[in-house]
């Protein structure tokens, strides 16, 4: 008989991290593998400092790539192909793997630093288009706020 009162695997998403969480564990220097599943020509074109390049395209590259990395986070230009790659995963076994929610657009949204690789393979950051606003963004006030709480430089109020 079919138990239909169990949620499949299938259908359960697959888990996501958002930029601030990102942030938080990049500055806490905690082991992550930051994996960008986009192409190499776009890859190479604009990436997140310290990423590595596993196209999603290149299934088996992947998956032998997976297999050395403890604990990592998938990448793509806005969050879809990543997440299906990190669901995809998961059916594989592999469960310290998420992704990026919003991917590089809402990491260059937050004021996230980008690279780009050379024809040379060097490796230099690229300046982004001025923000329109002089003022910083939710998600930078709260990393500053979070990550002074952590390294206690907060301040604290009392009533």
């Amino acid at each position: 008989m079919l138990d239909v009162g169990r949620p499949s695997s299938i259908h359960k998403p697959p888990p996501k991290m958002t930029v601030v969480e990102l942030k938080l564990i990049l500055h806490s220097r905690e082991a992550i593998t930051l994996v960008d599943v986009r192409e190499p020509g776009v890859f190479h074109a604009r990436h997140l400092p310290g990423s590595v390049n596993a196209p999603d395209s290149q299934t088996t590259a992947l998956v032998k790539k997976m297999q050395t990395f403890s604990r990592a986070v998938m990448i793509c230009e806005n969050g879809r192909t990543s997440s299906l790659v990190a669901r995809t995963l998961g059916f594989c076994g592999f469960r310290a793997v998420a992704y990026l929610e919003g991917g590089i657009e809402a990491w260059t949204a937050s004021g996230g630093g980008l690279m780009e690789t050379t024809r040379s393979g060097f490796e230099h950051a690229i300046s982004q288009a001025p923000q329109q606003e002089a003022r910083p963004g939710l998600l930078d006030r709260l990393f500053t706020a979070l990550t002074s709480v952590r390294s206690g430089t907060g301040s604290s109020r009392s009533g």
